[in-house]
């Protein structure tokens, strides 16, 4: 009996070894792994989600999927982790200029659209955690069966990151660390507040907007108070007429972007948007395009949507930085 005992311990410990060497790390080198304190999260730790499930890690998750897009990621990179498996990981995530440093070296796995996750490539990654939206709610009991799932509140999180920064923190079991990502999201906002002084002064507009085939389509004054705002954003000016015709939803016609008539306009496209770029040559050709003070002034700035993707920490320190740095140019 002692030595079946034995050899059970030994072939215990020879089986935890093993599983120790056989799977490479998977984590972005990029992301800064911290020390746990003691003020952190222990684990086993029970999260509840936005719907009321009752989560339980057992550990600090390591390999995370993301079954909602870029807006997930962000906040882990934020945290030193990175996601094995996204939504639209191809066509955003892994495009993105915000997200490059963290993509570079590791691309991750596209998992298949926000509204039709591909459950068996999941299964293959083997997470250990499922990050999901309210939108997944038929197949959470799905998702759970392959690894603990957790439904985030969305709209919450996209209207308030720091709400974002203090679940994600509970979540990874980092909450030690949550204050010193707030503030540091906030010094970059500050910092590039000041650089922007005299731009400030001379009292010039400028807007955010995407294109498409016939459209196109504004960012709000309410959507970028990172950008707007005086005390909490870099204090910009929005033409005086662009609050009242622009919400989250609406279009607005090439006639109405002409009567605001900014002074600098940055246009939002994604990687290989090869509809965005004709349409661009095709505005480049009309009048009422080009009798806008910014295109005679060739002060329109291209970028990829992650330039303030959702709001979230990463894309808005990268997105802070790309207004400053072509704002100083001119």
């Amino acid at each position: 009996m002692k030595r079946f005992m034995g050899l059970m311990v030994s072939l215990a410990i020879l089986t935890g070894l093993l599983a120790g060497c056989a799977k490479p790390s998977t984590e972005n080198p990029s992301a800064n792994e911290s020390t746990p304190s003691a003020s952190e999260t222990s684990f086993p730790n029970t999260y509840v989600d936005s719907l009321g499930h009752e989560v339980v890690l057992e550990q600090q998750p390591k390999r995370v999927v993301s079954v909602f897009h870029a807006m997930y990621p962000d906040y882990l990179y934020v945290f030193g982790v990175s996601p094995v498996g996204v939504a639209s990981a191809d066509t955003l995530l892994n495009q993105w200029a915000a997200y490059r440093d963290y993509t570079s070296n590791q691309s991750i796995v596209d998992v298949g659209s926000p509204t039709a996750p591909n459950l068996e490539k999941i299964l293959e990654l083997e997470p250990d955690l499922i990050l999901a939206a309210p939108l997944h709610e038929d197949i959470y009991a799905e998702l759970s069966k392959i690894a603990p799932t957790v439904v985030l509140d969305y709209n919450q999180i996209n209207s308030d990151w720091k709400y974002g920064v203090a679940e994600f923190s509970k979540l990874l079991g980092k909450e030690a660390e949550a204050d010193a990502a707030i503030a540091k999201v906030e010094t970059t906002v500050s910092d590039s507040a000041k650089k922007l002084q005299d731009f400030r002064s001379k009292g010039e507009t400028l807007i955010f907007i995407s294109i498409n085939d016939k459209t196109i389509w504004p960012y709000s004054v309410s959507q970028l108070q990172v950008v707007y705002d005086e005390k909490s954003g870099l204090g910009l000016t929005a033409p005086e007429a662009y609050p009242v015709v622009t919400n989250r939803s609406d279009p607005i016609s090439l006639e109405t972007l002409a009567e605001c008539n900014p002074d600098h306009i940055f246009l939002m496209t994604d990687y290989g948007d090869e509809t965005a770029k004709q349409r661009l040559e095709e505005l480049n050709k009309n009048s009422v395009w080009t009798s806008i003070s910014a295109i005679q002034k060739g002060n329109i700035y291209q970028t990829d949507r992650s330039i303030f993707a959702f709001n979230s920490p990463i894309a808005t320190q990268y997105g802070v930085d790309f207004v400053v740095n072509s704002l100083q140019k001119e």
